[in-house]
């Protein structure tokens, strides 16, 4: 459903607003989802490929690139392979992956 659609399926009475409202929110989180996935910071997203890692597949400590934390082992995460040079992946925390584009730069 388009924001154009949504205008229209909006004018309503009062008791249609809450579909309305149902019909925002829908779009709005399709909009966010689609610009988490689309473009990392330097490398279109065909020329990635991100696999989620299991906890129980987690066997060896990482450092995060995003938080510049450790990812312990044991614990979810994932791992971003650039397809021109595999030998630069990088394991992730979810949530690090999914607001990269919004963090501030790094301690060097």
């Amino acid at each position: 459903m388009t924001v154009d659609a949504i205008e229209v399926y909006c004018w309503g009475t009062l008791t249609d607003l809450r579909f309305c409202r149902l019909a925002l929110l829908k779009v709005e989180y399709e909009r966010r989802l689609a610009s988490m996935e689309t473009v990392d910071e330097h490398l279109a997203a065909d020329e990635l490929e991100v696999r989620a890692v299991q906890p129980y597949q987690a066997r060896k400590p990482y450092l995060c690139p995003g938080c510049n934390q450790d990812i312990a082992t044991g614990l979810g995460h994932l791992v971003v392979v650039p397809r021109a040079a595999p030998e630069l992946r990088r394991h992730w925390h979810h949530p690090c992956w999914a607001h990269r584009r919004r963090r501030r730069p790094g301690r060097g």
